[in-house]
């Protein structure tokens, strides 16, 4: 998986930290902010496991139908970037089904860029969304399949994030 990084050029000053994103640069430069100059890091993974899955629990089938609608799900933790890779089967989990996918990206959250979930509480409202996992090729299936088809009952772990064999 690549990661998108940027670099700015300010008005006045220089400034040679790379930012996650570009709502990080803004709210750090503000209208000092000349030029975002966006590039992908150096960090690139060729390897895809076709055994490991990242398994995202405790949603609900509305944040399912949301999450599938979109492309995208957010997160209040981030998924361990050394185990993500694009491609990799994501599966978001709910009571009753399961949305299966593959992973594009990772991003972090922004109100204005990720829409979709910006009127959403987390389900901890203390706690709000910091990262956005981009998926293609989703569909949404019954959980007693996907049980079946992954060998595992699919339960996760504390905090919602978790990567299972199959």
């Amino acid at each position: 998986m690549e990661f998108k990084k940027f670099k700015v050029e300010l008005k006045e000053g220089i400034c040679t930290e790379m930012f996650d994103s570009p709502q990080e640069a803004i709210k750090r430069f503000g209208s000092n902010l000349k030029k975002l100059i966006e590039f992908e890091s150096k960090e690139k993974k060729k390897f895809v496991p076709n055994d490991t899955a990242l398994l995202i629990s405790a949603r609900s089938d509305e944040d399912l139908e949301i999450s599938s609608g979109c492309g995208y799900a957010v997160m209040y933790n981030c998924p361990s970037r050394a185990k993500l890779y694009e491609g990799m089967t994501y599966l978001e989990v709910s009571e009753d089904k399961v949305l299966e996918g593959r992973v594009v990206r990772l991003e972090k959250y922004s109100p204005s860029v990720h829409s979709r979930w910006s009127g959403i509480t987390p389900r901890f409202p203390d706690r709000p969304w910091r990262y956005t996992i981009y998926h293609k090729g989703s569909k949404i299936i019954s959980r007693e399949d996907a049980v079946k088809k992954y060998g595992n009952p699919l339960n996760g772990t504390q905090g919602g994030i978790s990567y299972i064999k199959f």
